[in-house]
């Protein structure tokens, strides 16, 4: 089973990712509304996966791309795809 954390404060967006991949049995997912919340559940768990707003308010999700790079724990080597207004990146 593939571990996702999903990272987007846009409540119609956050919730359409989750109807996604409620769809499929083959993903487990946890959910953040911010930067801090998903370098929490960072600290604690470990993903798969990262989907990540890049337009987050508080903390960017660029600068939680920086957190991640320069900590050690065991999610660093977790792959992020990440997206803002404009589409993909």
């Amino acid at each position: 089973m593939v571990n996702l954390l999903i990272v987007e404060d846009d409540n119609a967006i956050h919730q359409l990712l989750i109807d996604i991949l409620e769809s499929e049995t083959s993903y487990q997912y946890t959910s953040a509304y911010s930067g801090t919340e998903a370098l929490m559940h960072l600290n604690h768990n470990s993903f798969d996966l990262i989907l990540l707003d890049l337009m987050l308010l508080g903390m960017s999700g660029e600068e939680v791309l920086e957190n991640i790079k320069y900590d050690g724990g065991a999610y660093r080597t977790a792959r992020s795809w990440y997206w803002n207004k404009f589409g993909r990146k």
